[in-house]
């Protein structure tokens, strides 16, 4: 920064015990700069207790621009003098005028930090020192921010959780956090010198020099894979490269970031077996297709070479042919190659799932499988009872049904009355109950058919209780041929007996992954007997209800998750645009009042909710392109020139720039790059005019203008509501939409 000694306003503290040579001095300069304030001190004492002053920012009069010093006063020489003051501030320019100082003494001080030193009979030339001891102080405040804003981010970079290194331009280590090492077991004293290549099971040497010549034009380069520890062990890593420019962009480096998001992969594989694999079992009608799928499934889903079941028998025996790949190596001998996970059903070991694990898997990789292998449990029950009951079940259309609704993915509630009719006219049953597990004790009722009565609407079961609670809590099909019998039944229990005449009670639980989802209550006003084709069927029954509610369950869940990962998204806009109003200092809470106002009057003229959270993110990033308006323009508080305003009116371009690179925010465009746009065409960028303007941005354009105007800026306060309404009157259908600032100024604000 060039300093003018007749545009400058100069502070100085003096350090001289002659009077004489201070009102020389003084006469000197006040003919030199625009004015002259100066503090005289002659000893010691007096100088500490001055310069403790200058870091006390309450006391302006303390902060001096300048100290000179004589070389000798009464108690101290330069020297103490010197380093009193770069304990307190070394931005401080420390001159010394003195007529008895030495070359060599001189030399010596300026080595110690002053600025520079003059003899008296020279004084003359003390204007132009201090002036240019004044541009070094600027530009020694300015290396000293930063330095401590240098200080800050590495200090941020440290304390990150996540692994981050930097490179040099050959791709080698210069620098890692401590999260790195956590990470990856290697430290720095391993790493630096090293390129990256040497240390990553991913990238070679030469994938390393595309990766680097690719970041020449573009700003990140991001892939997901697996990577090895020092220790060893492998885990499923996000990896991202950006490059990094030094000030002057004559050298650069990469910051490399890694994260292990093995649990974030576990996690979604968990999701996607809930949500897959019981869907693809419930289709398969045999237990060679229920073999084949799931084989082929695990293939697809985990890191496998190979994999295959094979069936047992009674004695453990295994029961050639094998479903998937045929995994003997040769079966007479009864040898089978790869890892062994037992394929369960009710406790009985039926089959054995047989795998060849390939070389990338990740540990973890076993539990993932015995979670998917556990989906196979009641798939495999309903199909050992369908083949004892084949020729029965062709009959019937109940499965088909379930397919109908679920396969399509219609909504269960709105089938359920449906679904339980039909299931209790398959099974012959009088009256049937849907009772749902809260997982708080107690089981509610659904839905139910066949009552003559409501006495069952809202019946509310103890886990435990009988029937319903009792089959629930034990797991298994509860029977009671004689209700007339049991005389242990609750009052509300033996009154519903009474009054619909049941004689039996059938109480079927719906198990799904292990875990017990509802029970199925099935009442007869006759005695009934069951055979063992009507037992297999309401398993099958209630197991294909339970399918319906866990799919019921995962859309649901999955669309928390959706909606979740849309208001996280909402939330980094709405951070986006605050940090941009960090920048300019003019509009600090602007972006969210304006936001709140536009979408409030909005609404009168859009009805689409969809359309309506797309204009709120449009508008949370109406200013965005300000990001490349330099400061000295942004934030200039005075006007602008017309070489200025020409700069700063580029800023909804650069907002098309940023966005249109954005896939998921490149629909937000017509805010950003058309709110500046005038209804007569006189605005900008493009000069619209009318309804060539979209709707949204001619919408804005009023609200914009209107919260512009009644908020304060540092160089005006903020106009009343009346005024800036009569502004917008007086402008419609030259600035403004002269329909949409009618509707502005009929609203009661």
């Amino acid at each position: 920064m060039t300093i003018v000694p007749q545009e400058t306003d100069l502070n100085i503290l003096i350090v001289e015990d002659n009077r004489d040579d201070v009102d020389l001095l003084m006469y000197r300069l006040r003919k030199s700069f625009k004015s002259v304030s100066y503090t005289h001190v002659s000893n010691l004492e007096q100088y500490l207790e001055a310069i403790r002053k200058t870091v006390d920012r309450n006391i302006e009069s303390a902060i001096y621009n300048v100290i000179i010093s004589d070389w000798t006063v009464p108690g101290y020489d330069g020297f103490v003098a010197l380093q009193a003051l770069q304990d307190v501030d070394e931005t401080i320019p420390f001159i010394v005028v003195s007529g008895t100082i030495g070359e060599p003494t001189a030399v010596a001080l300026i080595k110690a930090g002053a600025y520079d030193f003059v003899l008296k009979d020279q004084s003359a030339h003390l204007p132009y020192i201090i002036t240019k001891a004044l541009e070094w102080a600027d530009q020694r405040r300015i290396e000293q921010e930063q330095r401590r804003q240098i200080e800050i981010q590495t200090k941020a970079l440290s304390s990150s959780p996540i692994a981050m290194a930097i490179l040099d331009n050959e791709g080698k280590f210069e620098w890692i956090n401590p999260a790195y090492e956590v990470l990856t077991g290697w430290t720095l004293a391993e790493l630096k010198g090293h390129g990256l290549w040497e240390f990553t099971a991913s990238s070679s040497q030469n994938v390393c020099s595309q990766i680097f010549e690719e970041l020449e034009r573009k700003e990140v380069h991001q892939c997901e894979g697996t990577e090895t520890r020092k220790d060893g062990s492998r885990y499923l890593e996000l990896k991202q490269l950006a490059r990094l420019l030094d000030t002057k962009a004559s050298s650069q480096r990469y910051l490399l970031i890694r994260q292990d998001i093995t649990f974030l992969k576990e996690y979604r594989t968990r999701l996607e077996i809930d949500a897959e694999l019981p869907q693809i079992l419930a289709n398969c009608q045999t237990l060679h297709a229920l073999y084949q799928q799931a084989a082929a499934y695990i293939r697809r889903t985990f890191d496998i070479e190979r994999a295959g079941f094979i069936r047992l028998d009674e004695q453990g025996t295994s029961v050639p042919p094998w479903y998937g790949d045929d995994m003997s190596q040769s079966l007479s001998l009864g040898i089978i190659q790869g890892i062994r996970f037992p394929v369960i059903v009710s406790g009985t070991t039926k089959a054995l799932c047989v795998v060849e694990w390939k070389p990338s898997c990740m540990q973890g990789s076993d539990l993932l499988l015995y979670y998917a292998l556990e989906k196979l449990e009641q798939p495999l029950a309903r199909l050992e009872a369908q083949e004892n009951a084949r020729e029965w079940m062709k009959r019937l259309s109940l499965l088909d049904v379930f397919r109908e609704y679920f396969g399509s993915g219609r909504n269960f509630g709105a089938a359920i009355s449906k679904i339980i009719r039909l299931i209790r006219e398959t099974l012959r049953a009088d009256s049937i109950t849907l009772y749902l597990n809260k997982y708080n004790g107690t089981l509610a009722c659904r839905d139910y058919d066949g009552f003559r009565t409501d006495l069952i609407k809202g019946a509310i079961i103890q886990l435990g209780q009988k029937n319903v609670g009792l089959a629930a809590e034990e797991r298994r099909i509860v029977a009671v041929d004689d209700l007339e019998q049991d005389s242990s039944y609750v009052q509300q229990f033996r009154e519903l007996i009474a009054r619909e005449q049941f004689v039996s009670q059938y109480c079927v639980p719906v198990i799904l992954f292990n875990e017990v989802r509802a029970v199925l209550e099935l009442f007869f006003r006759y005695p009934f007997k069951p055979d063992e084709t009507w037992l297999a069927f309401a398993q099958a029954a209630a197991y294909q209800t339970g399918v319906a509610l866990e799919f019921q369950s995962v859309i649901e869940e999955l669309d928390g998750a959706y909606q979740e990962l849309k208001r996280a998204n909402e939330s980094i806009i709405e951070g986006l645009s605050s940090a941009l109003e960090f920048r300019d200092e003019e509009t600090e809470g602007h972006t969210l009042r304006v936001t709140a106002l536009f979408m409030s009057f909005a609404s009168r003229f859009i009805q689409d909710e969809h359309e309506l959270k797309k204009l709120r993110i449009g508008a949370l990033l109406h200013d965005i392109g300000k990001i490349g308006i330099p400061d000295a323009i942004l934030n200039k508080p005075g006007p602008l020139t017309p070489e200025e305003r020409a700069v700063m009116q580029k800023h909804p371009l650069i907002s098309k720039e940023i966005l249109s690179r954005i896939p998921s925010l490149s629909d937000f465009i017509d805010i950003p790059l058309y709110h500046h746009e005038k209804y007569d065409g006189t605005g900008y960028p493009y000069g619209l005019k009318g309804e060539e303007i979209p709707l949204a941005a001619r919408i804005f354009a009023v609200i914009d203008v209107y919260e512009a105007l009644t908020s304060d800026r540092p160089y005006r306060k903020a106009w009343s509501k009346e005024k800036a309404i009569e502004y917008i009157r007086d402008n419609a259908g030259t600035h403004f939409d002269p329909e949409i600032a009618l509707r502005f100024m009929e609203l009661n604000l």
